[in-house]
């Protein structure tokens, strides 16, 4: 847990622009790298099916993609960016 927990910190601190929040940010990827671990493993059971949008800058398109799945209650949704970007893309703001 340990090890998990200063491996999230570490790698967010190389890419984080802002690091305000970084240590809430760190310990909730930490917490979702162990979960995923335990589902994978076995021993505990996913209670929602993940679905993880991805567009190459994030500016945009993924988090309405992630916005709109999540209008179901079924499924667990994230997004995210290869690149991200610092902006919305102006279509997706249309």
């Amino acid at each position: 847990i340990r090890a998990t927990a200063l491996e999230a910190y570490q790698e967010m601190d190389r890419t984080a622009r802002i690091k305000t929040f970084l240590p809430t940010h760190a310990a909730r990827l930490g917490d979702d790298r162990l979960h995923a671990y335990a589902v994978a493993e076995g021993l505990i059971e996913a209670p929602l099916p993940k679905v993880l949008f991805v567009c190459p800058s994030n500016t945009g398109r993924s988090q309405i993609a992630a916005a709109l799945m999540g209008r179901q209650n079924s499924v667990a949704v994230r997004s995210g960016g290869i690149t991200p970007g610092g902006h919305l893309h102006h279509r997706a703001v249309e």
